[in-house]
């Protein structure tokens, strides 16, 4: 877990969260409750950190397989790799959804 973030600031979080998760603007609205971090460190430390759902048990060999697989298949010509394409297809197949395409984790349901 990050320094960055202190057990205060983690429940006033959840609780904004809880709150306002329905809202697109959720991060710029909990941003002001909790002015010492800014929109984009809220999203990130919530889908990386904080949100419930998230599992952070190792990713299965057929999950490792799917991903390795997907990213071989749909790499684009310059090299970039469609992570939206790639979660998706992961959320779909194995009824999980990754937080984050680089720190490979997952959700539970």
């Amino acid at each position: 877990m990050s320094l960055l973030f202190d057990e205060e600031s983690n429940k006033l979080i959840r609780k904004y969260m809880k709150e306002y998760e329905h809202i697109h603007n959720r991060f710029v609205l909990i941003s002001k409750l909790v002015p010492k971090y800014k929109p984009n460190q809220l999203s990130n430390y919530w889908n990386n950190y904080l949100d419930p759902r998230l599992c952070l048990e190792p990713l299965s060999d057929d999950e490792k397989k799917y991903i390795i697989e997907h990213v071989q298949s749909n790499r684009r010509i310059n090299g970039l790799i469609n992570w939206k394409l790639v979660v998706n297809g992961l959320k779909n197949k194995f009824v999980h959804i990754v937080s984050s395409p680089f720190v490979v984790r997952r959700h539970k349901d």
